[in-house]
C-alpha cells in the first residue's frame, strides 16, 4: 500500500487474516477476496467498517447467487463476484453464463465481477484466461504474477 498508493486486492481463505489486513489499510477502498457464502456475512461487516469492497466466491453459480443476493438484502450494495474456475473451460462457461442471466435467465448477481486466475497451470493458460476476461466481460482480472511478455496480449484487448 505504501509503495503503490493504490487499492489492493487482499486475498485469503482466513476471515481473521482478511479482517486484520482490512484494518491495516483502512479507507483504501481495497478488494477483500474471497469470501465464501459461509463467511460473507462476517466479512461484509469488515468491509463496511474499513471502507472496502468484498468479493464473494463459490465453486458454482448457485453459491454466488445466494451469497450476493443475501449481501444485497442486508444493504451491502458493493459486492464483488470472484470467478475462480479451476480450468479454462469452466471459467469460460461461467463467463458466458454470467451476463446472459444464467441458463434459464434467472441468475443476475449484483456487483463488480473479477476473475482470480491464481489456479492456472502456467503462463500460457493464465494469459489466455486473462485475454478472455478482459475482452469479454471482466471488471478486474487478478493475475498471480506478471511477465512483461504478457503485456502485448493483454493490452490488445484492454
Amino acid at each position: 500500500m505504501e509503495v503503490t498508493g493504490r487499492p489492493l486486492v487482499i486475498r485469503s481463505t482466513d476471515p481473521h487474516a482478511l479482517h486484520a489486513a482490512a484494518k491495516a489499510v483502512k479507507g483504501s477502498h481495497s478488494l477483500l477476496a474471497s469470501a465464501t457464502p459461509e463467511t460473507a456475512g462476517e466479512l461484509r461487516k469488515t468491509a463496511e467498517a474499513f471502507g472496502h469492497v468484498l468479493a464473494v466466491t463459490s465453486p458454482d453459480l448457485d453459491g454466488l447467487a445466494s451469497a450476493t443476493t443475501k449481501l444485497k438484502e442486508e444493504g451491502f450494495n458493493r459486492p464483488g463476484i470472484a470467478f475462480s474456475g479451476p480450468i479454462a473451460c469452466g471459467a469460460i462457461s461461467d463467463q458466458h453464463r454470467r451476463p446472459q442471466g444464467g441458463v434459464e435467465g434467472e441468475f443476475q448477481p449484483p456487483g463488480l465481477s473479477h476473475s482470480d486466475l491464481h489456479r492456472t497451470k502456467g503462463r500460457l493458460e493464465e494469459t489466455v484466461l486473462a485475454v478472455n476476461e478482459i475482452s469479454k466481460y471482466g471488471g478486474l482480472c487478478v493475475l498471480p504474477s506478471f511477465d512483461p511478455a504478457q503485456i502485448a496480449s493483454l493490452l490488445r484487448f484492454a
